[in-house]
């Protein structure tokens, strides 16, 4: 229980000619008092897209035969089962850190063998990690529950996740700088701060 599977090809067929694939991982949540299986969103399978989802085309299978499965949604981190209540607080930061840690690979892989005069990427953890964990900051926050954030410090030994995947950047950066010529020029861009969050308005 808790622990998130490897990638699972699916296959959805639509008549007898087309099939499209796609992937999933899937969490035991618990096994009493009857068995609860989360399936996390289908991703497009970066080795057939039914639909283009990189450019050149043969990119993201390329990527992938290289570095694994990875998620190809434009939102890809779970959060919206968190916000449900589907899965806890682990699962939602476990999910954050194998996503960014998919990430990285795709950046360091890039820096190591593109030749690219220009590479770029876009890291979400520190926004999806304030988005889903300011509520432990701000003890006057309504969704704050000292007894659920203990039981996440116990199993996790995090205290702050938000600082956490900060951590998370400064180890890409440095990781980074460590592969920049001396006349490269590295640019650590923020598109907004943070700061507790009550309600909003659609």
């Amino acid at each position: 229980p808790g622990l998130f599977s490897r990638w699972v090809r699916v296959v959805f067929r639509l008549g007898p000619l087309v099939r499209i694939e796609g992937m999933v991982r899937f969490v035991l949540l618990r096994t009493e008092p009857y068995p609860a299986i989360y399936v996390s969103p289908i991703q497009i399978s970066p080795r057939s897209p039914p639909v283009p989802i990189s450019a050149p085309g043969d990119f993201a299978a390329d990527l992938a035969d290289r570095l694994g499965p990875m998620k190809t949604s434009g939102w890809p981190e779970d959060t919206f089962a968190a916000n449900d209540g589907v899965i806890d607080d682990v699962l939602l930061y476990r999910d954050i850190r194998d996503t960014y840690l998919a990430n990285e690979r795709v950046l360091l892989d890039r820096l190591d063998n593109s030749g690219a005069a220009l590479t770029a990427m876009v890291f979400t953890a520190t926004d999806r990690m304030a988005h889903m964990f300011f509520r432990y900051r701000d003890t006057q926050h309504p969704a704050h529950d000292p007894e659920r954030i203990a039981g996440f410090v116990s199993r996790t030994g995090i205290h702050d996740p938000i600082l956490e995947s900060y951590r998370w950047m400064d180890t890409t950066i440095r990781q980074v700088r460590a592969r920049l010529q001396p006349n490269d020029v590295l640019l650590v861009v923020s598109d907004h701060g943070f700061h507790t969050w009550r309600y909003g308005v659609n």
